[in-house]
């Protein structure tokens, strides 16, 4: 089996990116991977882009990717400029090279018979197939929400609905978090949401499958990270080199943060600004209040 190292959300954040790659040439790797959203929101799509071109570094395709491609030629919104302004910085950015390879990124890959590698997560409701064949945007939903085996189509957010009902309110009603019901046959590297507080997100799977989540932040938390397979460890920019336990008790894994003297308590609107500025949605956490603080000082208030 060969020994590879798959890199979490970079997100434009080639700084990080150059670093953890540096860090990964320590291990004897018979490749390195991405789990896809190389782009947007970071101060350099384009350079991470092409390091990933020009260091062989291969991957799956990113919801990110997913959209920017559509305003390429031969896309559905090929010739238009999109709205949001990140994107269309990134759209600008990169250069024919660069569209060639996101083009040739797939949904998800299967490795040795042994580990699954996709971006979002897997909704384990539908064969693979389907749910990734142009249907990024539902399983980027799915991965990040709780799922129903009545309602295979559908899914809710795990932290709190827009209309206010809880988790626990709505696990009482059948649904679960996508996880808690994987059934491939494989073990699973996945990116797209940040799970913990600056650590990677690992869960034992009913079937015993290993599920290792690895978006912690990348470009706005600085802490990019590596999952080595089939070691089953974790190299991060921040933390360095790091096992977890191979089993996860109960729904919540996020480590509890208690507030402490001169933390800063984010408000709805606070996090909304922070997230716009910065990058992923997470819970506050100390990593996030850090980054909040110095936002705020960089904004004079």
């Amino acid at each position: 089996m060969k020994r590879r190292a798959f890199i979490g959300d970079v997100h434009g954040g080639l700084k990080q990116l150059e670093r953890l790659y540096d860090m990964l040439g320590a291990y004897s790797l018979d490749a390195i991977e991405h789990v896809g959203d190389l782009v947007d929101r970071g101060p350099d799509p384009q350079g991470v882009v092409q390091f990933c071109r020009e260091k062989n570094i291969h991957g799956v395709l990113g919801n990110h990717e997913s959209v920017i491609l559509q305003y390429m030629p031969g896309g559905k919104m090929a010739g238009k400029i999109p709205k949001n302004e990140d994107k269309a910085r990134t759209i600008a950015a990169l250069n024919e090279l660069d569209v060639e390879y996101l083009r040739t990124l797939p949904y998800y890959k299967i490795h040795d018979d042994a580990l699954l590698q996709v971006h979002a997560g897997v909704n384990p409701f539908q064969p693979l197939t389907d749910q990734y064949l142009n249907k990024m945007r539902h399983v980027q939903l799915a991965a990040i929400g709780l799922v129903h085996p009545e309602h295979p189509k559908e899914s809710k957010w795990f932290r709190e609905t827009q209309n206010g009902v809880k988790e626990e309110d709505l696990r009482v009603l059948g649904w679960k978090r996508w996880y808690e019901l994987y059934n491939q046959p494989y073990d699973l590297v996945f990116g797209h949401n940040v799970w913990s507080h600056g650590q990677a997100f690992q869960y034992e799977a009913p079937n015993g499958k290993l599920l290792a989540g690895i978006d912690t932040g990348g470009w706005f938390s600085k802490n990019l990270t590596a999952f080595i397979y089939p070691d089953c460890f974790y190299v991060s920019t921040l933390l360095g080199e790091y096992f977890l336990p191979e089993s996860q008790t109960g729904y919540v894994r996020e480590p509890v943060y208690e507030k402490k003297e001169g933390d800063i308590v984010l408000s709805n609107a606070d996090f909304d600004r922070l997230v716009e500025h910065l990058a992923d949605p997470s819970p506050p956490s100390p990593l996030l209040v850090e980054a909040f603080r110095k936002y705020k000082e960089s904004q004079g208030s």
